[in-house]
């Protein structure tokens, strides 16, 4: 299944949010939040997280240094979560402080995993480039092979 749409929620004071209902059952009751790139948290299911490690183990020697480096820091950025019996997630204090999440947040189907971020973050983002732009980068990244 492909996870698209966008929805904005809310943080509440404990760092916890309701994964929005339209991605919950794709993303079943364990999955992972991870560092993403800029600020964003990744929400993977748990065959996303368990492909791409299977993936990476298998091209990074443990001879490679700089390798190993850099998978250790995207592991040690992985964290195992579960709902509570009211349905919320509580975000990791250091996944909080690296996205610098606030109140207003929007998650974002970005096809196999999502991409959780502070609204601010969102608006910043789509301020950048206007869709044609981002449809055209796309189109060319289509077009390259």
């Amino acid at each position: 299944m492909a996870f698209l749409g966008e929805f904005n929620h809310q943080l509440d004071d404990k760092n916890r949010i309701r994964i929005p209902t339209p991605f919950k059952e794709a993303l079943g009751s364990t999955f992972y939040f991870s560092k993403g790139l800029d600020g964003i948290i990744n929400i993977l299911p748990v065959e996303v997280v368990e492909k791409q490690l299977d993936k990476l183990y298998s091209c990074i020697s443990e001879f490679d240094e700089a390798g190993q480096e850099a998978l250790f820091e995207y592991t040690s950025s992985i964290y195992e979560v579960n709902e509570d019996k009211h349905g919320r997630i509580r975000i990791p204090d250091v996944l909080v402080e690296f996205a610098k999440l606030e109140k207003d947040l929007v998650t974002i189907g970005a096809g196999n995993k999502l991409s959780l971020m502070s609204k601010a973050v969102r608006e910043e983002r789509r301020n950048k480039r206007t869709h044609a732009e981002n449809m055209s980068i796309l189109n060319q990244r289509l077009n390259k092979g």
